[in-house]
């Protein structure tokens, strides 16, 4: 009997373990719903061989001129007032474009700085 009850508790937990959530993918969205953009500022050059993008950003964090790698895993959405929106930001980039963007990973520190982007909340012409 206790057997019985053993595997009936095994066949529960593997059922039970098949329908959690994806907490990876929960994990990466929520990490971003309350980050304040890293980078803000025009569009000064696309380069579309290595999908990036060149900043001047304006923002407290980071200022300056910077090289934003833009690839398959970026998120692309609109953050408003400490809340997501899951809106289709564009995708297309152009010289001139305002652009707020969350840094996913470290800033290489040459000049100009580089880095990937992990989420675009805003790309709007001026």
């Amino acid at each position: 009997m206790k057997k019985i009850i053993l595997v009936m508790l095994l066949l529960v937990i593997i059922i039970a373990s098949g329908c959690l959530p994806n907490t990876e993918t929960n994990k990466q969205v929520s990490d971003l719903k309350y980050a304040p953009a890293d980078i803000k500022g025009e569009v000064q050059e696309i380069n579309e061989i290595g999908n990036s993008i060149l900043i001047d950003s304006t923002a407290e964090i980071v200022k300056g001129l910077i090289w934003i790698r833009i690839n398959d895993e970026t998120y692309f959405f609109e953050y408003k007032d400490n809340e997501i929106e899951y809106k289709n930001v564009s995708r297309d980039f152009a010289v001139g474009n305002y652009v707020e963007i969350v840094i996913d990973g470290a800033i290489a520190e040459s000049y100009p700085m580089q880095a990937k982007a992990g989420a675009v909340y805003m790309n709007e012409t001026k």
